[in-house]
């Protein structure tokens, strides 16, 4: 189905304040799993790597990127400035940080995307634009997700009657499995706008699988922006 497109959801204060620990404090908080004081509570509808993984994760980066550091006891983002790739410790900060994310295949995100947005997707880099999720923020804000449900898989089973499929299960058993699960994928994500609205301190983060990680946006900016300031 292709790469997954990732909306997650990132506890501010949490990322600013990790971004601001020395190099070495954070290193060292992994190693002991004291920064897990500090990791905010998972969101039980959206997806999340558990403690011990993204531990290891930002622990083998780190240790892969401290040849290049030259003050450890600089604050974690002043240690990423000028070194090429610093922004994929970003993106592990951010998966500490968060309270989960929101992923699904390109090939589906297109199909919530349109019937958020009431327009068309031309290409893949409109599923990581700025502006469309704008628009999708603003379009399902405040949202019933049944409502937005119930609006995606009509539309499904629309376009696969215009393309001439069957919706009858015993001729296609991949239509129940799929009707399922797109309707989950759009509660879902209704779910994610929702809960970023109704806390001010979660900024939305949003790339897709490859992408690399200063073209991820967070917020208004992007992480290649954040690292370099």
């Amino acid at each position: 189905m292709g790469l997954e497109v990732v909306c997650r959801l990132v506890h501010a204060p949490t990322f600013d304040e990790i971004c601001s620990m020395s190099w070495e404090d954070v290193y060292a908080s992994l190693e002991s799993n004291e920064l897990r004081k500090l990791r905010p509570e998972k969101d039980e509808r959206l997806e999340r790597k558990f403690d011990i993984d993204a531990e290891a994760e930002l622990l083998d980066w780190m240790d892969s990127f401290n040849h290049k550091i030259s003050n450890r006891a600089n604050s974690f983002l002043d240690c990423l400035s000028g070194i090429n790739d610093s922004t994929d410790g970003l993106l592990l900060i951010s998966e500490w940080c968060s309270v989960g994310a929101w992923e699904v295949w390109e090939a589906r995100a297109i199909l919530y995307f349109e019937n958020a947005t009431g327009e068309r997707v031309e290409n893949s880099n409109d599923l990581i634009s700025l502006d469309t999720w704008t628009q999708i923020f603003e379009s399902l804000n405040g949202m019933n997700e049944s409502e937005f449900s119930d609006k995606v898989c009509m539309d499904w089973m629309q376009r696969r009657l215009d393309l001439g499929e069957t919706l009858d299960e015993t001729k296609d058993p991949r239509i129940a499995p799929t009707f399922e699960a797109h309707s989950r994928n759009s509660k879902t994500l209704v779910h994610a706008v929702n809960v970023l609205e109704n806390n001010t301190e979660l900024k939305p983060l949003f790339g897709r699988e490859y992408l690399p990680a200063f073209q991820w946006h967070y917020g208004l900016k992007t992480l290649g922006m954040i690292s370099n300031e």
